[in-house]
């Protein structure tokens, strides 16, 4: 536990540098503005889902559960469309404060486990010299932020562009993280 007296202070400053910069990305700036789109027909598809409201959680259409490949109306509804995945929230007001402190959490649990693997990577952590720290905190933390989410796309229909638009996001948390671990490593 060590490394967490030596590294608080870039442990915080990264925590927050990133947190910052996901508010400012997703409030200000405008790549992610075409992440999401409407549905057509949204006004009849809610009161269809009214009628009968699923739980929150996940759903697919057509339903497929890795047994039901061979039905012929999966089949069917494959060959038809559409096609895709659908996630449903509890129904409430957003809770911001709660969500930005979920993210905060994200942030800091991701810079916590960076500095492990950063402080352990080295023989002597006290004498780590600045390439080096690069090397190990921007690897860690660009797998981080932005290889995670890679199977969204792959499995689950997520489009490519969201998920570059993600990445590109996992690069300046990187970036924002060396540059703090760089600056606020102990000597």
């Amino acid at each position: 536990m060590q490394f967490i007296s030596e590294l608080w202070v870039p442990i915080l400053v990264a925590t927050l540098a990133c947190h910052i910069y996901s508010a400012v990305a997703w409030m200000a700036l405008k790549h992610h503005r075409n992440d999401w789109m409407r549905l057509p027909l949204e006004s009849e598809l809610l009161a269809t889902l009214r009628l009968n409201p699923p739980k929150p959680g996940q759903y697919s259409f057509p339903y497929f559960d890795g047994l039901n490949a061979n039905r012929p109306d999966f089949a069917a509804a494959m060959q038809l469309g559409p096609i895709g995945n659908i996630r449903i929230g509890r129904t409430a007001p957003m809770n911001m404060r709660k969500m930005l402190m979920q993210t905060l959490f994200f942030f800091a649990l991701c810079t916590l486990l960076t500095s492990y693997v950063a402080w352990h990577a080295f023989d002597k952590p006290l004498d780590a010299q600045p390439l080096d720290i690069a090397r190990i905190v921007g690897t860690v933390s660009l797998m981080t932020y932005t290889l995670g989410s890679f199977p969204e796309s792959v499995w689950f229909f997520r489009p490519w562009r969201v998920f570059f638009m993600n990445a590109l996001d996992g690069v300046v948390h990187t970036a924002l993280t060396v540059g703090v671990f760089i600056y606020f490593w102990p000597k």
